[in-house]
């Protein structure tokens, strides 16, 4: 058996554990990767990126590990093209704009402003709403083509990885993004962006510590809260 034969087998073996990991870990690379490179930070503000480790490590790896492997499988079976899209539509509609958004604006607001209640949960949810429709329009440009081809060629006990390859693009987009918590100012800011413009930074009017809205090229980034 060669190398790349034991490590398949490996992972196949241990998916869960090694797949939470290593999606955790690619999470918070991301974002001390944004932090530094394309922000400019002298110093990683290590809450920020407890907010991506954790949400790395148990949604998008635990959680999406039962997600694509059991749940998928059972649920949703099929090889047909017509399943492929079930897929597609329940992740990116239910799972993303349902489950993710939502509990990552809430864990952020209360990882952030270190207080786990109510008031906290709340500010999230706002954002959240706030946020959602360009949100989803950011997401859908890449997760949509990307989870077309996980759920139709990629095997089941590999998804997970697969996943976490392109979610470390990914990151470091919504790092850019949402990366710091802000108050959106007024709903002509409420954008989509074109996924090529976060490669091409242009710096925000009063310097990256303002309250002004990091712009990308010419068209602001939604304002609003991290990650």
């Amino acid at each position: 058996m060669t190398f790349s034969q034991r490590l398949a087998a490996a992972w196949k073996r241990h998916a869960f554990v090694l797949g939470s990991c290593a999606t955790g870990c690619k999470t918070s690379i991301a974002d001390i990767l944004v932090q530094k490179q394309y922000e400019g930070k002298k110093e990683i503000d290590w809450k920020r990126n407890f907010v991506f480790t954790s949400f790395g490590l148990f949604y998008l790896g635990a959680f999406q590990y039962v997600q694509y492997t059991i749940w998928f499988p059972r649920f949703l079976p099929g090889t047909h093209w017509t399943d492929v899209a079930k897929r597609v539509c329940f992740d990116q509609t239910i799972n993303t704009g349902v489950w993710y958004y939502p509990l990552f604006y809430v864990v952020q607001s209360m990882v952030m402003n270190s207080a786990f209640d109510r008031q906290r949960a709340e500010e999230g949810l706002q954002r959240y709403r706030n946020n959602i429709v360009a949100d989803m329009c950011n997401c859908w440009q890449l997760w949509i083509p990307a989870q077309s081809v996980n759920f139709s060629i990629v095997p089941i006990h590999l998804r997970v990885p697969f996943a976490a390859g392109v979610s470390f693009v990914w990151s470091c987009i919504l790092s850019a993004l949402r990366g710091n918590m802000t108050v959106p100012n007024t709903e002509a800011d409420l954008k989509c962006v074109p996924l090529k413009q976060v490669a091409e930074p242009r710096p925000c009017p009063g310097g990256l510590d303002s309250d002004a809205p990091l712009v990308l090229s010419s068209i602001p980034l939604v304002p609003g809260a991290a990650t």
